[in-house]
């Protein structure tokens, strides 16, 4: 299980919000998380020799209840800044709260839940794997601002044709999402609704960059969008006259005298 990723994973309603946790069952006692809370707290602080002791909770079940015995501390977590380049085009606050922002490549993030997996199988067509795939996100580290916002970039890969496996990557681990168009914060953007209470995401692209801004609000997404880059397309091409249009018929020379 990794304990670190882009925040625009998500998860249902009562799972863990880590990346790649799959759904676990423990039964109705939600006192197990309290202490497996004070257990994981009590070992990132103290390492890793505890001693142990079994406590009964009011339904009998036994609890683990760990003691310190270790003054060690681990090292603390590195910020990851892959491609700074990426991370400028994101947002640094929103609405006045300061938002954290770190890239990685597709590897330290893709994990074996569905959408890595159909993202990953997307990338072979290609001659791609997620080493290729670069991932800046910018978020609220205290979890008080309702919205993040990320960027996804594959050299060789149209943002468009990108952002269309990034989609259908997520109707397999969502297949009630349902997608439309919209213009918000002054971008047009490709909306999916995930339902369940999820946050909706807002598929933006520009440069050949997929932005990915996930919130619950609408009125974030705009603020968020409008922070964005301006659109920008391809390089432009000289002009051809549209499939099917008349070509131009050259003027006749002049007759001899």
């Amino acid at each position: 299980m990794r304990e670190r990723g882009a925040r625009t994973r998500r998860t249902r309603p009562g799972e863990s919000g880590d990346w790649n946790d799959a759904p676990r069952s423990f039964g109705s006692d939600s006192r197990f998380w309290q202490v497996l809370a004070i257990v994981a707290t009590i070992v990132a602080t103290a390492g890793w020799t505890t001693v142990v002791v079994m406590k009964m909770n009011d339904s009998g079940a036994q609890l683990p209840v760990a003691t310190a015995t270790d003054d060690s501390t681990p090292e603390p977590l590195v910020a990851s800044h892959e491609f700074p380049q990426l991370e400028a085009l994101l947002p640094t606050a929103v609405n006045g709260t300061a938002l954290s922002i770190e890239s990685w490549t597709g590897d330290a993030i893709f994990g074996d839940d569905p959408w890595s997996q159909s993202l990953t199988a997307y990338l072979a067509t290609v001659q791609k794997g997620p080493a290729d795939v670069h991932v800046a996100q910018a978020y609220d580290a205290l979890g008080t601002l309702d919205v993040g916002a990320a960027a996804y970039q594959v050299e060789g890969i149209t943002s468009s044709a990108l952002r269309e496996a990034m989609i259908a990557a997520w109707k397999v681990q969502y297949p009630d999402l349902v997608t439309s168009q919209a213009t918000i914060g002054g971008k047009a953007v490709t909306k999916g609704a995930f339902g369940n209470g999820l946050p909706d995401s807002y598929w933006y692209e520009s440069g050949g960059i997929v932005f990915d801004v996930e919130t619950t609000d609408p009125a974030l997404a705009a603020t968020v969008l409008a922070s964005l880059p301006p659109a920008v397309g391809p390089s432009s091409s000289p002009s051809t006259a549209p499939s099917g249009s008349p070509s131009p018929t050259p003027s006749p020379a002049p007759s001899p005298s």
